[in-house]
């Protein structure tokens, strides 16, 4: 399996308690991605908190694409799940800048 090369998780969504806008903040350290309040932004408050939600999941997402990937790896005779592993594969694949 290849290491990871991105800040570890969890990653956590703070919608305005950040001094210049909304921020995706890891457990520890600086933000990773702060979303700034003065930028012109057409989305709703609640589609932008969703994006938010959403991208600071990814941590979490990633490692249980890894573990079903393992799993489906090791499993005997499950042929019929080809498509959702390719799936799973190729969302790995992107999520580690491979594809």
């Amino acid at each position: 399996m290849t290491e990871n090369k991105h800040t570890p998780g969890p990653w956590r969504y703070y919608r305005a308690s950040y001094p210049v806008g909304p921020a995706i903040v890891p457990t520890s350290g600086p933000s990773i991605i702060t979303f700034f309040n003065e930028c012109p932004d057409l989305r709703s408050q609640n589609e932008h908190d969703a994006n938010g939600i959403l991208a600071a999941t990814a941590p979490e997402l990633l490692a249980a694409c890894e573990a079903m990937a393992e799993a489906l790896d090791q499993a005997d005779d499950v042929w019929w799940l080809q498509d959702e592993a390719d799936q799973i594969d190729a969302a790995i694949a992107k999520a580690r800048g491979e594809a």
